[in-house]
């Protein structure tokens, strides 16, 4: 069986690889230690308990990344002769779910905290022999979270945009729900000390339809993805240029009279088939490889293309 021949990767791109993957390295470890925190000052608040969950779900993405990390440049086999690109989109299509199924969970049960109206009942704790109300213990660890998840935010969205990486992208945007709800948790906190009942369950609120945000973006996202959508610029919800670009550069090679492109995205990178009606069949079984190094130099995404030569375009 033929097989696809391995990826050759700029070597500026191999280095931003390892550098995202560091960063998704130390994100974990940061999560993994945010979500410890977050769990030991939780007591009764219900949006406590819906930081943690989110933080716990936080966890899913990074491992997810460094697991696709690890397959998707594995060269293709007989077993896998278009490689293992894909297995990226079947980890997010997982988290996504998870985000999904937990984050309606706790909107559900903030929603009926709210029309029980429940009043929520947040302890204190002894500390060196004095009695602290554990709503002052929650903010210190909330802003430990929160800010710690808005700098790997901002960290990861350049990295997501220079490698094309949309699974890197969708990390990014969940630290970004993940600090914003944290600080919304404050907000939830500080009401309860005023005397406000119903701003813990608002904020768990909040904080739940959030993450079924999330989960519903990102399962578009993944779907989109695996019934093979033109692919797009990360952040942005347009259909790129890539094929208008492609078939532009063509067109100016003197043996190409027309042609047409048709692209699609697996994982990082971007495949297809390119449709020429040559000027000449002179040295025609030469084509497919000058038209991979055309690609490749518009854009380091391109591989694999399929040259097909045809009489018309119709």
């Amino acid at each position: 069986m033929r097989v696809r021949e391995p990826v050759h990767l700029p070597a500026e791109v191999r280095a931003k690889l390892r550098k995202a993957t560091r960063i998704q390295q130390w994100s974990l470890a940061f999560m993994i230690v945010g979500a410890a925190v977050i769990y030991l000052t939780v007591g009764q608040s219900q949006a406590m308990k819906a930081v943690f969950v989110e933080d716990l779900l936080s966890i899913i993405p990074p491992v997810a990344y460094l697991i696709s990390q690890r397959i998707r440049w594995k060269p293709p086999s007989d077993r896998h002769p278009y490689g293992l690109h894909r297995s990226v989109s079947i980890a997010f299509l997982i988290s996504a779910a998870s985000l999904l199924a937990l984050g309606s969970f706790i909107l559900l049960e903030s929603l009926a905290t709210l029309l029980k109206a429940e009043h929520p009942t947040i302890g204190v704790i002894g500390i060196a022999g004095h009695q602290i109300w554990l709503g002052w213990i929650m903010l210190p660890a909330l802003v430990f979270t929160a800010g710690g998840e808005f700098t790997f935010g901002r960290i990861k969205t350049p990295y997501a945009g220079e490698l094309h990486d949309n699974a890197l992208a969708a990390d990014a945007r969940m630290n970004r729900a993940d600090w914003m709800s944290g600080a919304v948790a404050m907000a939830g906190i500080i009401g309860i000390a005023v005397g406000w009942w119903w701003a813990d369950a608002v904020a768990a609120t909040f904080i739940s339809f959030e993450i079924v945000r999330d989960g519903v973006e990102n399962f578009i996202a993944v779907l989109r993805d695996l019934m093979d959508e033109v692919p797009q610029k990360v952040g942005e919800g347009d259909r790129s240029h890539w094929a208008e670009r492609l078939s532009a550069k063509l067109r100016a090679l003197d043996w190409v009279e027309k042609c047409e492109v048709r692209l699609r995205e697996e994982g990082n990178l971007i495949t297809g088939e390119v449709f020429v009606v040559p000027r000449t069949i002179e040295a025609i079984t030469k084509r497919r490889a000058e038209i991979q190094q055309l690609a490749r130099e518009l854009d380091w995404r391109f591989y694999d293309l399929a040259f097909v030569p045809v009489d018309s375009l119709s």
